[in-house]
């Protein structure tokens, strides 16, 4: 059995999340722009729901160690977060010891 998909909209989707355009996947695909665009929009429409919680989950989580007195690379470690969230969660941290210094300013 084979590991590729076997609707159209399904290898659109898998090569988006390999990183290719949406023109390129029209091309690559031999099919409309506007069709893969649409597919495409759809699923992450899909998807930035499914995920939207759990980034919420661990933005809490982050700042909630960052306040018991972590560092960025601690909480990192802690939370098994994937290497694309680590400059949101430094972001986090930035925001959170700001706010700190101007309370106690």
């Amino acid at each position: 059995m084979s590991d590729k998909p076997t609707t159209k909209t399904a290898r659109f989707k898998e090569l988006y999340k390999e990183g290719k355009s949406i023109a390129e996947i029209a091309r690559m695909e031999n099919t409309y722009y506007s069709f893969v665009h649409r597919v495409i929009r759809k699923y992450q429409k899909e998807t930035e729901h499914q995920t939207e919680p759990q980034e919420e989950k661990d933005s809490t989580d982050a700042i909630t160690l960052i306040k018991e007195g972590k560092s960025v690379d601690e909480t990192m470690k802690e939370l098994d977060l994937p290497e694309e969230r680590r400059s949101q969660v430094y972001a986090q941290y930035k925001k959170y010891k700001n706010q700190k210094e101007a309370k106690s300013a």
